[in-house]
């Protein structure tokens, strides 16, 4: 093999290991680009769910519901009640026991007297100017 044989097949499988790894990206952004678009898509899918269950349960289930009837059924069951008079409960005394200990009572403590009050003296009259006693 000539050297312009050995380089041409040398920039072959270059191109080639180029050419591989181009095509390595490519799927790669690929995969990345449909894997963010079928996130997207799920999150919109989930969101027009929700909003369609609020949607029912706030308009569309209060407009389905049947209309209130007047068939009302009264049980009237005709009993007797047979009531029976208790006899009184028996009246049980019991005697406390006698028991040994010796009870002081201290006596009554007798409290104070208040003490009279003292006459207040009557404020003497003060004499006028003018008056003549002086």
């Amino acid at each position: 093999m000539t050297d312009n044989e050995r380089r041409q097949q040398a920039e072959n499988a270059a191109s080639e290991a180029r050419s591989r790894a181009s095509v390595a990206e490519a799927r790669e952004e690929n995969a990345t680009a449909t894997a963010t678009f079928s996130t997207t898509l799920m999150l919109i899918l989930v969101a027009v769910a929700v909003l369609a269950v609020i949607g029912y349960v706030t308009w569309g289930q209060p407009n389905n519901q049947p209309p209130p009837s007047n068939n009302t059924f009264t049980r009237i069951d005709k009993t007797t009640e047979k009531t029976t008079v208790a006899a009184p409960a028996p009246t049980i005394v019991v005697k406390p026991p006698t028991v040994n200990v010796k009870v002081v009572v201290p006596p009554p403590v007798k409290e104070p007297t208040p003490l009279p009050e003292a006459p207040t003296p009557e404020p003497q009259p003060t004499p006028e100017p003018g008056d003549g006693n002086r």
